[in-house]
């Protein structure tokens, strides 16, 4: 059995990577448009967080006013999982998705 992709295969491939790269620029560009100004900037200035990342989060998050600190943005997204040991039992209290 031969590994090759026929070309007809490899034209579809670039076809649907294309439309994955425009779909992924729309999405940034209208999360831009409808974020707070500025509120894209200043996430990317976190480091490691780019474009993709800083929409994903205004997304996920919407309206950041609605928490009343950073700490409940954090637990809201579950990246703060928290660990209980004591003697022979582990309890984990949070998760990360």
């Amino acid at each position: 059995m031969d590994d090759e992709l026929s070309q007809a295969a490899k034209d579809i491939l670039t076809t649907i990577q294309e439309q994955f790269k425009a779909a992924r620029r729309q999405f940034i560009l209208d999360t831009a448009a409808s974020a707070p100004s500025g509120l894209m900037q200043l996430l990317q200035s976190i480091p490691g967080v780019g474009p993709y990342t800083a929409a994903s989060i205004i997304g996920e998050i919407q309206d950041m006013k609605r928490f009343s600190s950073a700490k409940a943005i954090i637990a809201y997204s579950s990246l703060d999982p928290r660990i209980k040991q004591s003697g022979k039992s582990l309890n984990s209290t949070g998760q990360i998705n």
